[in-house]
């Protein structure tokens, strides 16, 4: 055992070291840099989910979590903390939706995303919270940003302008909008001439010996 001051201060150190970081399959440390990460993107969703939710959900990691799923303090009731899985599924979508800004928000200076896809979601919010993502939408179109979203909420075609539309035709579907071109179809071509039968003979071009007088 260490036994002057310096020492006992090193061993103590090392000490918390490992109980943060010290398992032989890396698990301690690699929660503890994915930890570090998902602080980062609550970070940057927060106020994106603050915007969508006037203020009521805030998200928050307890340092004491075994696990990386974040939890959600609402302030309409006193400050609660409760999981993600007590949200209404509108509720969920814009978490989701915060964090998809968050992660964006968290690329590099040289390396900004400027296009972002929404994928369906839209269908599980009640008019009021389908105001409010589409107006978080339309701020990042202001900011330079294009945003693409998938649905078939008929409320969002009247959102956004320019539309690219999926329509049954029989056993196929075409895309219809604004820059989408329809291939042409194949140029017809003369079908070959029908081949003969049979084999042909190729005249002979010998030579014959002296013919007799």
């Amino acid at each position: 055992p260490p036994t002057t001051p310096s020492a006992v201060l090193e061993e103590a150190r090392w000490s918390i070291l490992n109980a943060w970081l010290g398992q032989a399959d890396g698990a301690a440390f690699r929660a503890y840099a994915q930890g570090i990460t998902l602080r980062l993107l609550l970070d940057r969703a927060n106020p994106h989910l603050a915007a969508m939710t006037s203020g009521r959900y805030q998200m928050v990691w307890p340092p004491d979590t075994t696990d990386l799923l974040p939890r959600m303090l609402d302030r309409h009731q006193a400050n609660a903390v409760r999981p993600v899985s007590n949200l209404s599924g509108g509720e969920r979508f814009q978490v989701s939706l915060a964090l998809a800004l968050g992660l964006s928000d968290m690329t590099s200076r040289t390396l900004r995303p400027g296009t972002l896809f929404l994928d369906e979601g839209f269908g599980t919010l009640d008019e009021h919270a389908l105001d409010t993502a589409l107006d978080t939408l339309e701020r990042l179109q202001e900011d330079g940003r294009t945003v693409g979203v998938i649905s078939h909420v008929k409320e969002l075609a009247e959102r956004f302008g320019t539309q690219i539309r999926v329509r049954k035709a029989g056993g196929t579907s075409l895309l219809e909008g604004p820059g989408v071109t329809r291939p042409s179809p194949p140029a017809a071509t003369a079908p070959p001439a029908p081949r003969r039968r049979g084999r042909s003979r190729a005249p002979s071009t010998g030579t014959c010996g002296p013919c007799p007088e």
